[in-house]
């Protein structure tokens, strides 16, 4: 994926990378291990080989990103911030207490086994009695593509108060936290649907 390079990232992070001129293209490589992104710039060709905080980046799934990070839903489809170049990362809340989810546990040592997708009565704000056998079994690595279409935040992660916003694959539907937040807050309302993201914050709109 393409983003831009912020070369001046504010002091107190993980020391960043040398200046390095944007747009540039975001992958794994195969001839690196898994936890290492590259970097290649557009601008002179020129390529950073960069190792993220686990869990490995090549199994993640990038599904947002603004302001130099991305939002990235790793092999068990929890959501984390990460900065590629600053290095930085921030974990969101848990995806095991969302609304229109639960869990299928198995053995004995209750270990996950899959997810279980509900449908949500969308004005009420709880799952769908009437479509209670309407379900979607996912392994754990496979709920993520259909928990998040899209992850929009209203600024620098790293900066203190911010919001996320989840919309759903299943549904088109919205939840939201603040960054240190430690659950999801479930959009809900008559004819509540997604039609696109504005995120106000500090008198701007993102």
């Amino acid at each position: 994926m393409a983003c831009r390079l912020q070369a001046r990232p504010p002091a107190g992070r993980v020391p960043a990378l040398p200046p390095f001129r944007g747009p540039c293209l975001l992958y794994s490589s195969a001839d690196h291990e898994a936890d290492v992104a590259t970097l290649h710039s557009l601008s002179d060709d020129r390529r950073r080989h960069v190792t993220l905080p686990g869990p490995p980046f090549r199994g993640r799934y990038v599904v947002g990103s603004s302001r130099g990070w991305l939002a990235t839903a790793d092999e068990q489809s929890e959501l984390l911030l990460v900065n590629p170049v600053t290095r930085a990362q921030v974990a969101l809340p848990p995806v095991k207490i969302m609304r229109n989810l639960s869990l299928l546990l198995a053995g004995a040592d209750k270990t996950l086994h899959s997810y279980v997708l509900h449908y949500m009565d969308v004005a009420a704000g709880c799952r769908n009695n009437y479509r209670h056998r309407e379900q979607e079994f996912c392994d754990p690595d496979e709920a993520r593509f259909l928990l998040y279409m899209r992850v929009a935040f209203s600024g620098d992660p790293s900066s203190g108060y911010r919001v996320v916003v989840i919309v759903h694959h299943f549904q088109e539907q919205l939840s939201f936290a603040r960054i240190g937040d430690n659950q999801w807050t479930w959009i809900h309302g008559e004819d509540v649907r997604y039609l696109g993201i504005f995120l106000y914050f500090n008198s701007k709109i993102n």
